[in-house]
């Protein structure tokens, strides 16, 4: 019985190695007569095109990567040497701007489509595309600054794709010595890039007498900037005076004097100054391949309050709220002076209660921060890039005089003062705007 079964064990172990060679056979057969002799060359020709579009795709990147050393700032030029430079290799090669995104371009090379963004050092953003007013451009030299009121974090939106997070609250950048600008953007709906006049402009009777100054050496037009990049940087403070300042400029009237200012918060403010001085300060603080500094022009003001104004301040009637004027009671008052900003002292009361002029520091309180932009109602007047008739140019936001009855602290407001005016107690002063190349 024993003998019996261990010849029954051995059958079977054999019959199952047949049958196992019998179906990998049976198999083989059945893979064939699907695929066959065709079957097999095309799985072969199917991995042979994949290897030639990777080699192709290579082949594209290679050659936008070699163009993006020539600093070529457009993307019209970029796609049409792209296309030259493609058609070496592929004579059907094609390059064109897509109609749904004018921020990317498609490039069609032996016969595959391939989608890129344009990006060159001057076009340098935080989501890799194209800027815009919601995604800004990131000038060389600058670096961008996390603030608690915007924040540079790229999100995705439904209608817009890859966007920075903070493009509408006031998006700060600083330069290496950390001086620091804010971004404006100029959507065309919302905001527009132009002027806006109200009917209590101070001395000015014909507001048709206004004329923009000349720009800065080098730059042809401000509205370039924003047709390029929807949008501009204005100095986040108050011009300060230099912090290498000589012992008399601490007295304010030794401060017509011509330097370099600085964007920094508690700065003196570099007040006591004509406009002349101030428009060559100001075009003195970047010269460079990829910015240009200046007084704020009067669109770039207005577009700037209009912003602000979305938000729902007053910038037409009365802007004594968000501004350190005569009859404002400012909160967070750490350093003021009252002596046109000669010397400046430290207070514990931290409020300044209404009818007091305390001339404060540099964006020193929170109380007169909109838009991460501080000090754009009262403090000092502001020179902008405007002239009013021949002897005349215009200075903007109020002072730390400014009330109801006084002058008047309004944001829109246009007060005209003569070219050579300092005003004689230390309340004009400048912003420092960027162009960006």
């Amino acid at each position: 019985m024993y003998k019996s079964l261990n010849n029954e064990k051995g059958i079977t172990l054999i019959s199952l190695i047949i049958t196992i060679v019998v179906l990998i056979i049976l198999s083989s057969v059945v893979l064939f007569s699907q695929t066959g002799d065709g079957g097999i060359k095309s799985v072969v020709e199917n991995e042979k095109n994949l290897i030639n579009q990777t080699d192709a795709k290579q082949s594209v990147e290679i050659t936008i990567e070699r163009l993006k050393l020539e600093n070529i700032d457009n993307i019209e030029s970029f796609v049409e040497k792209l296309k030259e430079e493609l058609r070496k290799e592929d004579y059907y090669a094609d390059v064109t701007i897509s109609e749904s995104d004018s921020n990317m371009y498609v490039v069609t090379f032996k016969d595959v489509d391939y989608n890129y963004y344009f990006q060159t050092e001057q076009t340098r953003t935080m989501t890799g595309r194209m800027p815009t007013y919601y995604n800004p451009i990131i000038p060389k030299g600058f670096d961008i600054l996390e603030t608690e009121d915007a924040s540079w974090e790229v999100v995705e939106d439904e209608k817009l794709g890859k966007i920075v997070k903070g493009w509408n609250d006031g998006l700060v950048i600083q330069d290496r010595y950390g001086n620091e600008f804010v971004w404006v953007p100029v959507d065309g709906v919302n905001v527009k890039y132009e002027k806006m006049f109200v009917k209590l402009d101070g001395g000015i009777e014909d507001s048709s007498q206004i004329s923009d100054d000349t720009l800065p050496q080098g730059i042809t037009s401000e509205q370039y900037q924003i047709d390029k990049y929807h949008g501009f940087y204005i100095g986040r403070y108050e011009a300060g005076l230099p912090e290498t300042m000589t012992e008399a400029m601490k007295d304010f009237k030794n401060r017509n004097v011509e330097g370099i200012p600085v964007s920094k918060k508690n700065q003196v403010p570099w007040n006591e100054i004509t406009y002349n001085t101030a428009k060559i300060n100001a075009q003195n603080m970047y010269n460079t391949n990829y910015v240009q500094s200046g007084l704020l022009t009067g669109k770039m003001w207005d577009t700037t309050i209009k912003w602000i104004e979305n938000s729902k301040e007053n910038v037409k009637s009365d802007s004594k709220s968000w501004g350190n004027c005569y009859d404002s009671t400012v909160e967070g008052v750490t350093f003021y002076s009252t002596d046109c900003g000669t010397s400046f002292t430290k207070t514990d009361i931290s409020k300044k209660s209404t009818n007091v002029k305390w001339l404060l520091k540099t964006g020193n309180t929170d109380y007169t921060k909109r838009k991460n932009i501080y000090d754009l109602v009262g403090n000092v007047w502001e020179w902008t890039n405007e002239k009013y008739s021949t002897n005349n140019a215009i200075s903007r936001g109020g002072d730390y005089y400014s009330n109801e009855s006084f002058t008047v602290a309004i944001a829109a407001f246009r007060l005209k003062y003569s070219l050579t005016s300092a005003s004689g107690c230390g309340n004009l002063g400048y912003r420092v705007a960027l162009y960006v190349k």
